[in-house]
């Protein structure tokens, strides 16, 4: 199976398990190629696609916003739930991002990371997050500080009045790949 056939059956599997969690009005953080951004406007759900760039090879770019990375251009509460899916780790400030997150959210944010364990989960992890997007022709821009240790990601992401209702931990060998749902208080 090539990359991009790879991406599509792994965006595929996370919009079953996603699903249930998504809400009236949805904004996609990092849409990336549209796939899942695809995925939820096929079911008829409402999602507005958010991303630095316009992936030239984007399957979706309906509903498309294109903005600077640093303010996300909604109003406070504009969504009822954002969701960011592999996005966190490529970004410098990530506190940032989740606090813009949340503040257009009313009810939910969604993330789908990466938490690794240890200094070879984190070698594992940039490899990979490098390979991946060298082979789907997108940036990496990762760090050292990119990721999350799997010890302080929640007390991280529940900062500012939200709680975690739902965290689903897969084992990767040296990380964990986590689902994981935050409401407001």
């Amino acid at each position: 199976m090539d990359m991009l056939g790879f991406l599509e059956e792994n965006q595929n599997e996370w919009f079953e398990r996603i699903r249930p969690y998504l809400l009236s009005t949805n904004l996609e953080v990092g849409s990336g190629l549209g796939h899942f951004s695809k995925l939820m406007e096929s079911a008829g759900i409402q999602v507005t696609s958010l991303d630095v760039i316009k992936h030239p090879e984007a399957i979706s770019l309906r509903n498309f916003v294109l903005y600077d990375g640093k303010e996300i251009p909604f109003k406070d509460a504009s969504f009822e739930a954002s969701i960011a899916m592999y996005v966190l780790h490529h970004v410098k400030e990530r506190d940032k991002l989740l606090k813009e997150m949340k503040r257009v959210s009313s009810r939910r944010i969604i993330l789908v990371e990466e938490l690794y364990h240890g200094w070879f989960g984190k070698l594992r992890l940039m490899r990979l997050d490098i390979w991946v997007n060298f082979k789907l022709r997108q940036k990496s821009d990762i760090h050292w500080r990119s990721y999350f240790d799997s010890d302080s990601f929640e007390q991280e992401v529940e900062q500012g009045g939200w709680k975690i209702v739902h965290l689903d931990r897969s084992p990767r060998g040296g990380f964990d790949e986590v689902l994981c749902i935050l409401d407001r208080r």
